[in-house]
């Protein structure tokens, strides 16, 4: 039973399967334990430490590594007990003690020593090759080490100028709070600016109506005036027309400029191609107006407004349907 459950943790090994490699290993070291066969003990449990080390798992594969070196020197096989302290020296090396690892280290050599001369010429032959394979892996393994020290040291450099650089950066978190709450109150300025902006805009909307109201009663009543003074009287409501609508386009502009500097240069820059009303209508998006105040505003409908603001989407190339407009503006 003992040997069927290794050919089967064998088997499992060759297929790269550790879980079930790693059980029925388990399952024979439960046999071997209760039969009380230190010859079959020793492998087993070197198997099983060979394992964990693989899955990361370096506290388990101590525990069994340390079961299996006494009972390898009990059993006088110095091959085993020169595999698990090599392995004992790898895993102390990963973990960081390197005093232990340089233990194993020696007692490796030694086990090495008793090899050579416990065996045969034939057995030493075959021996001298494998350990001369595995000497060669342990001089990669050493320069591994070597280079692994190095970048250890490094990184305790590393560590140790990210603590400086915490101690000194620790003097300036007053600075930087301040700063962030300068930032904070000239954002809360900017908000309060946006929407006395938008008031401004909406009252001087509501004067134009009332002048347009008073345009189009004389309009209405054009033909109660002479020929002449009708000519006259309608150029009058076309110019006051222009000049009232262009007049308070231009006192926002400045205003809007002074909050938000560089705005259409930045808008100008990013899309040359921009009409002096989608220009506008970026300015009111910018204020975080909604449609429908944008439609009073501008005198258009709010269908026409959300016409307006996907032909924008068009020209800036936003395709993305989550990304926000008005969001967008704010980056620019």
């Amino acid at each position: 039973m003992l040997k069927n459950y290794s050919n089967l943790a064998i088997l499992k090994k060759n297929i790269g399967q550790i879980d079930s490699t790693l059980y029925y290993y388990l399952a024979a070291l439960r046999i071997s334990e209760k039969s009380s066969n230190p010859y079959w003990e020793s492998p087993i449990l070197k198997e099983v430490a060979q394992l964990y080390y693989i899955s990361g798992n370096n506290q388990m594969a101590l525990s069994y590594l340390y079961k299996a070196l006494p009972k390898s020197k009990n059993i006088n096989s110095y091959l085993y007990a020169y595999r698990i302290s090599k392995l004992l020296n790898q895993v102390h090396f990963e973990n960081g003690q390197f005093d232990s690892a340089y233990h194993y280290i020696s007692m490796q050599n030694d086990f090495k020593d008793s090899i050579l001369k416990n065996n045969n010429s034939l057995k030493y032959a075959e021996l001298k090759y494998q350990m001369e394979t595995e000497m060669n892996k342990e001089k990669i393994s050493a320069r591994y080490q070597r280079r692994l020290f190095l970048l250890m040291l490094v990184f305790v450099f590393l560590v140790m100028m990210i603590i400086i650089m915490s101690m000194y950066g620790a003097k300036q978190n007053i600075k930087i709070r301040n700063t962030l709450l300068e930032k904070e109150n000239l954002a809360n300025k900017m908000e309060l600016k946006n929407k006395e902006l938008a008031v401004n805009i909406l009252a001087t909307q509501k004067k134009n109506e009332m002048l347009g109201s008073i345009i189009k009663n004389i309009e209405d009543r054009m033909d109660l005036f002479p020929g002449k003074s009708r000519d006259v009287i309608g150029q009058f409501v076309k110019n006051l027309k222009n000049v009232e609508d262009d007049k308070g386009w231009e006192d926002f502009e400045l205003v809007f400029s002074q909050v938000h500097e560089s705005f259409f240069t930045r808008l100008d820059e990013f899309c040359p191609a921009l009409s002096l009303k989608e220009r506008r209508l970026c300015a009111l998006l910018r204020l975080k107006m909604s449609s429908k105040q944008i439609a009073e505003v501008t005198q258009m409908t709010p269908q026409s407004v959300d016409t307006a603001r996907y032909r924008l989407r068009k020209k800036f190339g936003i395709e993305n349907p989550a990304i926000d407009l008005v969001r967008f503006l704010k980056n620019l």
